[in-house]
């Protein structure tokens, strides 16, 4: 991802401007010393003036030509106004090629956006430990699993019988490391284990998104499967993720 990034000509998915694909703008937590990228700011906090909210369904896309003359007047200039307005730090040679659009021509790799990304993250989230600092605030969030409940888990996984073709097997669920143990994770093994212990409505929602996912990483989808996809996940960010992560400045990098 950071290649790519260089290769774009962008500040980075760490930067204010974190989207490679529209130009929505991330919130920077003091307290958490992070961007955070929320489509809608938090409301317990004071607002700050520069916060903005975002229609997913009608995100502010990025332009190939006006993002080609941004980049050339970055490069020439250096001015850093610019870059920070719009996260385009440099003028990348592949601009010189008829056959990229900018941004689209730059795929996302699944294993960073969904298996290292919100597979963990949700899993942390749900066991109180996205913030380890404040984890105790937790116990009692209305999509919270209990140590009791993740020690059920474990034990269902040990005694399942699993076969090779359905990926790598996951150690314990809290010594995942590589992708591929938490696409088995994700697409095999939560739909089951998280059945009547993640409360409703998080638990659907979830189930949604795995089955979102499962589509959109497969080897071939029709135009109508396709054009299923973005409803789905962008179902995703109020349902699932945004009732639960509103507190914490937290959201997505689905879409934007």
């Amino acid at each position: 991802m950071p290649a790519k990034d260089m290769l774009m000509g962008l500040s980075g998915h760490s930067a204010r401007h974190y989207c490679n694909y529209c130009s929505a703008r991330g919130i920077y937590s003091k307290k958490f010393r992070h961007m955070y990228a929320p489509l809608t700011p938090p409301t317990n906090t004071p607002l700050d003036p520069d916060w903005r909210s975002y229609d997913p369904n009608a995100l502010p896309l990025r332009d190939h030509d006006r993002s080609k003359l941004y980049a050339r007047h970055v490069e020439s200039t250096g001015d850093t106004e610019v870059i920070q307005k719009t996260g385009i730090k440099g003028y990348s040679p592949f601009w010189e090629l008829p056959s990229i659009v900018f941004p689209w021509s730059y795929g996302i790799d699944s294993m960073h956006l969904f298996y290292l990304n919100i597979a963990q993250y949700m899993r942390d989230h749900w066991a109180g430990r996205f913030v380890p600092s404040i984890a105790d605030e937790k116990v009692n969030q209305p999509y919270s699993i209990s140590t009791e409940e993740w020690d059920n888990i474990e034990n269902d996984i040990d005694r399942m019988v699993f076969p090779v073709a359905f990926g790598d097997r996951p150690r314990s669920v809290f010594a995942i490391r590589k992708a591929a143990e938490w696409r088995t994770w994700l697409k095999v093994i939560s739909p089951i284990v998280l059945k009547d212990r993640l409360p409703e409505p998080f638990y659907s929602e979830w189930v949604n998104l795995v089955e979102a996912i499962t589509l959109a990483t497969d080897y071939s989808i029709s135009r109508q499967q396709l054009a299923s996809l973005h409803p789905r996940f962008v179902r995703v960010i109020p349902r699932l993720i945004g009732l639960a992560f509103g507190w914490l400045y937290y959201g997505v990098w689905l879409f934007g």
